[in-house]
């Protein structure tokens, strides 16, 4: 698990108590099913990993974005502290799944963990087939389309409807396969029924909460979901969740009923 972290990476205890009781209303008042939290995008040390999991478990299922396919640090850390929840960014090769895949063998032996991956390049969506077919012994859980990044690398807004139709393409070949699927990557009020409506998953993340997709007012969950990871990013306090601030506070200027 890499050491850099943007800032002192301390956890604000003034701040958790705050984070905790919107916890519980995310998940009791608008369905929220799962946390995840990432030592690759976010930055987040091995201390504050801990600490995240130790104050939240109980509350909520917590899952973690590993640094990267090959990222046994990040697994066997999760192992010595308990969490069984995790997905891999950037599969773009069957490789690369396959070491995914065999580094969570090596950690956890046959112990059952839910295991996720991204797919989020355009590469990954061609080579989708091939890369699932590493996945022998089903190991894999769900598949995740990451539309911020694979809008990025096709070169188009995350609610272009090449995007859209590629995530669509991607949702349902996981489907057909038998694996639970997500979206994510610039989801917002003002657009999740759309995405939902286009592309068919079965849930729907913003980067630190996920959803059903068939929930009542998914906007709503969605509005709560930013607002919450504001008071989240507030708690983590590095200097990279200090720019995501700005950025969440920008995405709900965008709500509108």
């Amino acid at each position: 698990m890499r050491s850099y972290h943007g800032g002192n990476g301390q956890m604000k205890k003034k701040n958790i108590s705050v984070f905790k009781k919107a916890l519980e209303s995310l998940v009791r008042e608008r369905g929220c099913v799962m946390m995840k939290i990432s030592t690759e995008d976010e930055g987040l040390i091995q201390s504050d990993v801990a600490k995240i999991y130790r104050e939240l478990n109980k509350i909520i299922d917590i899952e973690l974005k590993v640094g990267g396919p090959c990222a046994r640090g990040d697994l066997l850390f999760s192992r010595e502290i308990g969490i069984s929840h995790f997905i891999a960014p950037m599969i773009e090769s069957s490789y690369a799944l396959h070491d995914y895949l065999k580094g969570v063998e090596e950690v956890f032996g046959a112990k059952k963990v839910f295991l996720g991956i991204n797919i989020e390049t355009k590469s990954a969506v061609k080579h989708l087939s091939e890369i699932l077919s590493a996945d022998e012994n089903r190991r894999l859980s769900q598949i995740t389309v990451g539309r911020g990044d694979l809008s990025k690398s096709m070169g188009r807004s995350p609610d272009n409807m090449t995007v859209i139709n590629a995530s669509s393409r991607v949702v349902k070949s996981a489907k057909a396969l038998g694996y639970h699927t997500s979206i994510g990557g610039s989801i917002e009020p003002s657009n999740v029924d759309k995405v939902v409506e286009k592309i068919a998953p079965d849930f729907v993340n913003t980067r630190n909460f996920a959803f059903s997709s068939k929930i009542k007012d998914l906007k709503s969950s969605v509005q709560s979901a930013l607002e919450t990871e504001i008071l989240f990013c507030e708690t983590v306090g590095t200097d990279l969740s200090k720019r995501r601030i700005a950025a969440l506070r920008e995405r709900l200027k965008k709500i509108s009923y």
